[in-house]
């Protein structure tokens, strides 16, 4: 009995029919896909630069910028590494070491992006091969991303890191506190000590329509890397103003006309205050101890959140967030 046409037989045309390629033609091609798409994963070969994000009015950049904003070049330098102690990345090493001067290690794609956005400077970044193909476009032609493995990303770091992308850019610092030139509304976090609550704030802030962030000296960094990646990179669409003198400063822009609300226990019910006149300052205070007394008493009103169960209350960023869109979002445009 003969063998099935193109499997095996001798017969020419069997032989060389198409629908059944020789083996040793079949396992060639399969190797050539593989070490292309090996090649491809670690950025060796060059696919087409992703699209950029549509524009929005999040994405418009702030005014904390160090430099002019840039029209990135479309593609920026890929360059595979394979080892944590590859001399190129020592920059990266320890991703919560603190870095000298105004440069930080920012976190996650999306707000390495906005930061380009905004006209930081991005000195390198590093990332998993489909983060570095993203980011590529949003970034200068002259910027170094590195592509490397999960593994390596979370020996640089020094935990396990499943954010797939960092990079070292430099940041701007607080504007100092000038009454007539503060953008309205403003959100002010005094005396914050977790840069988690205040990087979520200021996420919260910018969706809601604030342009401001008012912090204090003594309270958490904006800019530490933990309080950016919170904030998704809505830090850098804000103006941030510290105040040195909280009390003084507030009491400067109360003496102004503006409207100061504070969110704190033991105040009015928030569905009793008044929505006009516009909120100018929506104040929150520290985790523990909230709002000193000098504060609450140049506030032209104390909201609370009602709670359903006594003795219990609302994070600050939490608090904030159901203030914020009950006084503030409500004067803006209709969706």
């Amino acid at each position: 009995m003969g063998l099935p046409p193109g499997r095996g037989s001798t017969d020419p045309v069997s032989a060389g029919d198409r629908r059944f390629p020789p083996r040793g033609h079949a396992i060639r091609s399969r190797r050539a896909w593989i070490d292309g798409r090996a090649l491809a994963v670690a950025g060796c070969l060059r696919p087409p630069p992703a699209r950029p994000l549509a524009p929005n009015a999040a994405d418009t950049p702030g005014p904390n910028r160090t430099a002019a904003p840039f029209a990135p070049d479309p593609v920026a330098r890929i360059l595979p590494v394979d080892a944590p102690d590859d001399p190129r990345l020592a920059a990266f090493v320890g991703f919560r070491r603190r870095r000298p001067g105004r440069t930080r290690l920012l976190e996650t794609r999306r707000v390495v992006e906005r930061a380009a956005r905004a006209g930081l400077r991005v000195h390198a970044a590093v990332a998993t091969g489909p983060h570095a193909r993203a980011l590529e476009a949003h970034l200068p032609g002259d910027t170094p991303i590195y592509v490397a493995s999960h593994g390596v990303l979370s020996a640089l770091a020094g935990f396990a890191f499943h954010r797939g992308c960092a990079a070292l850019v430099d940041v701007p610092g607080p504007e100092p506190f000038d009454p007539a030139r503060l953008d309205r509304p403003a959100a002010a976090a005094i005396g914050l000590a977790d840069p988690v609550n205040l990087g979520a704030i200021a996420r919260t802030a910018a969706a809601l329509g604030f342009e401001t962030l008012l912090v204090d000296e003594r309270g958490a960094d904006p800019y530490e890397p933990r309080a950016l990646r919170v904030s998704a990179g809505a830090l850098f669409h804000l103006h941030v103003v510290e105040m040195r003198r909280p009390e003084h400063d507030l009491a400067v822009l109360a003496a102004r006309g503006a409207r100061v609300v504070a969110v704190e226990t033991g105040g009015r019910r928030l569905e009793t205050i008044p929505r006009d006149p516009p909120v100018d300052v929506l104040v929150v205070g520290g985790e523990d101890r909230g709002l000193p007394g000098p504060i609450l008493g140049l506030c032209t009103d104390v909201a609370t959140v009602p709670m359903a169960r006594e003795g219990l209350s609302l994070n600050v960023h939490a608090a904030f967030a159901v203030a914020g869109h009950a006084l503030v979002a409500a004067h803006g445009p209709p969706p």
